[in-house]
């Protein structure tokens, strides 16, 4: 890191400052087409992006379902249920 810069260093060119701003504007570009590829990667056949719920919905049948919703209602039931204490 510590490179030193030879005393006859002048400094950069024209064609070097065009060269370096063309490789510079061409590479934002590039991210600006991978980023709209991954958009649209993310969209749907009908244009709107699958929310995580829905894909998640699909997934899983009612019975699953029901059974989460039980473990769910049990241990939200055993949180505030007092706890009887043996003498």
């Amino acid at each position: 890191m510590n490179e030193q810069v030879p005393s006859q260093w002048r400094g950069y060119n024209f064609d070097d400052l065009r060269f370096n701003r063309v490789l510079s504007l061409t590479r934002i570009e590039l991210e600006k087409h991978k980023i709209a590829n991954d958009y649209q990667a993310l969209m749907g056949n009908n244009g709107r992006a699958y929310p995580l719920f829905s894909r998640l919905s699909s997934a899983i049948s009612y019975a699953d379902y029901i059974l989460i919703a039980f473990k769910l209602t049990r241990r939200v039931l055993r949180m505030f249920s007092k706890k009887k204490t043996q003498k």
